[in-house]
């Protein structure tokens, strides 16, 4: 199974990309499909971060249900994804917001991070409590399950599209572009 996401919609192909057909139609003004997630646990389960909130399918993709949205629009456009069995996490362009009752209550993460943008969330390999992120002041860890969040790499000059860092933290390294973040 492959999923696209395209301006306003998402596209599944069940055959290795030979034919694709629309599974999400994203609506409203702004449309984008951001980021797309599926559950480590449970295959059928896939979330799409859009500009319109966040997505969920528990089928692989045959129904939709928006689980967030926004009091605004910066809070609406959903940038990026974290997965886990504990909590989803979704940064938009106004912060970090967490659920941990599998999406039907959601809070707004204020500590350490302000509500800043996010544009990439990622899981550490093999310890699943341990979380960054990279947002427009800087790169944060997480290690205790996202309950609180250290600035690991401050950077002031996130001006360009392709401002590129790097953070040295414990045995990983933290690199990245302002829409990627690979440990």
């Amino acid at each position: 199974i492959i999923f696209a996401g395209l301006s306003g919609n998402l596209l599944k192909s069940d055959n290795g990309g030979k034919d694709w057909r629309r599974v999400l139609a994203v609506r409203g003004r702004l449309r984008n499909v951001n980021d797309l997630a599926m559950d480590k646990d449970n295959s059928f389960l896939v979330y799409a971060a859009t500009d319109n909130g966040l997505y969920r399918s528990n089928n692989s993709g045959g129904h939709w249900e928006r689980i967030f949205r926004g009091k605004n629009d910066q809070e609406n456009q959903c940038t990026s994804l974290g997965i886990s069995a504990e909590l989803i996490l979704v940064g938009t362009k106004a912060g970090l917001f967490v659920s941990r009752d599998n999406g039907r209550s959601w809070h707004k993460q204020e500590m350490g991070l302000g509500g800043r943008g996010i544009f990439n969330i990622d899981f550490s390999p093999g310890e699943k409590i341990i979380i960054y992120l990279a947002a427009e002041n800087g790169v944060f860890k997480s290690s205790d399950n996202g309950q609180s969040w250290e600035n690991i790499f401050m950077e002031l000059t996130w001006q360009k599209a392709d401002q590129e860092f790097l953070a040295q933290e414990d045995e990983y390294s933290v690199t990245g572009q302002l829409s990627n973040l690979f440990i």
